[in-house]
């Protein structure tokens, strides 16, 4: 989940936006090294086309959100490849393509593009 930590004083207070882990709720921040970050994105998608996303640090945490959803199929991403993606999709959102179709996941009614089985 995203969420604004506080942080008050010197030289100024602000809000610093961050990714909260959804199995231990402490801050996804990157790897030691700097190289990439220590989370993955999952989510689920049902048959009525909702959609669960969580965000959750790799390791100990990814397992445990595992085992609290025994038998259930998630679908997953490394942070920097999500985000990566989710900057591309915000600065050039979308192409239209023949035969292509975006849909969003209820409760919104978007969509783009048309889909055509053959």
């Amino acid at each position: 989940m995203i969420v604004y930590i506080t942080r008050n004083g010197p030289p100024e207070a602000m809000h610093c936006p961050v990714f909260l882990c959804n199995a231990c709720g402490e801050p996804i921040q990157g790897r030691e090294g700097g190289s990439g970050l220590g989370g993955i994105v999952i989510w689920r998608n049902h048959p009525d086309r909702t959609q669960d996303i969580a965000t959750v640090h790799k390791g100990a945490c990814d397992l445990a959100h595992e085992a609290a959803h025994p038998g259930e199929s998630w679908s997953w991403e490394d942070f920097d490849v999500f985000m990566e993606q989710l900057t591309n999709n915000t600065a050039d959102p979308f192409p239209v393509e023949d035969n292509v179709e975006y849909v969003a996941p209820a409760p919104s009614r978007w969509r783009l593009g048309h889909y055509q089985r053959r």
